[in-house]
């Protein structure tokens, strides 16, 4: 989207927010002076027309350190917030010298500046203990600075790998059975935060690995069945951050493209990042 950067070219004293220190809340405000709001409204009409009555909450604050402003949005109704009415839908917009494009999208209740990198880019910080950096054109979780879990696998072998693969259909247990490059990796993780262990299962090898990373499926265990809750990829590592929606800790999983968090909807984990 095409419109003039020079419209939010920052005062001298922004520069000064890109200091070292403790998480900085963004303020938020609705009004419909300020000087972004203009933009605001443009870059996120589609949402803001979808949500009548809506709260409109704007900010323009440095965020990259490179002297253009960022331009922060948060809108405030039933259809774009949780039913606490506390997290809601937060986007961030950079502009790269030809359009505005979206780097941050997510459900949030407060968000902050964090510290500075060695260029000057400031982390943003999601609700106190999210961390998210600039990779590959958009804000992802830092899963090591925001205090996760990291799940440690451990080879599975015989009918219990046969079993974990039967979770990706019978085309994986083919596999296995015929001796193909396929290894069958478990783990666990303390999803609720009540130090239960909710299995973690990975395929690793030629036979299952691609471009996006290695298949990853997270269960939780009802009535002695076992109930897919997560599907993704990883290249990386798997974290568990501290904290999380429905009383359920998010997900991170390490892939080539970036970090990518992972949310509990109520019934299984969504991909939590930029929408384009």
């Amino acid at each position: 989207m095409r419109l003039p950067a020079a419209l939010l070219a920052l005062p001298a004293l922004l520069a000064a927010q890109a200091a070292l220190g403790a998480p900085e809340p963004i303020a938020l405000k609705d009004d419909r002076t300020s000087r972004e709001r203009p933009t605001a409204e443009v870059l996120m009409s589609r949402e803001i027309g979808a949500a009548v009555g809506a709260r409109v909450e704007t900010a323009m604050v440095d965020v990259d350190g490179n002297g253009v402003a960022e331009v922060v949005v948060r809108i405030t109704h039933a259809s774009t917030c949780d039913r606490s009415r506390l997290h809601c839908r937060t986007a961030v917009f950079r502009h790269d010298g030809r359009e505005w494009r979206r780097v941050l999208d997510v459900p949030a209740r407060t968000l902050s500046l964090g510290d500075a990198n060695g260029r000057g880019e400031r982390s943003l910080v999601v609700d106190e203990d999210e961390v998210r950096s600039l990779q590959s054109g958009s804000y992802r979780i830092d899963a090591k600075a925001s205090g996760a879990t990291r799940i440690r696998f451990a080879a599975a072998t015989g009918a219990k790998a046969r079993e974990i693969a039967a979770l990706w259909g019978p085309g994986a247990v083919r596999l296995l059975d015929a001796k193909a490059d396929l290894q069958v990796l478990a783990g666990t993780a303390d999803l609720d935060g009540r130090n239960g262990a909710q299995p973690v299962y990975r395929l690793e090898g030629g036979a299952a690995c691609g471009l996006v990373g290695c298949p990853i499926r997270g269960v939780v265990r009802r009535d002695g069945r076992e109930g897919i809750v997560l599907e993704g990829f990883a290249s990386g590592d798997v974290w568990v951050m501290g904290s999380g929606r429905e009383g359920v800790r998010a997900m991170v999983l390490e892939s080539t493209g970036g970090s990518v968090a992972y949310a509990f909807d109520g019934r299984r984990y969504v991909a939590d990042g930029p929408r384009r």
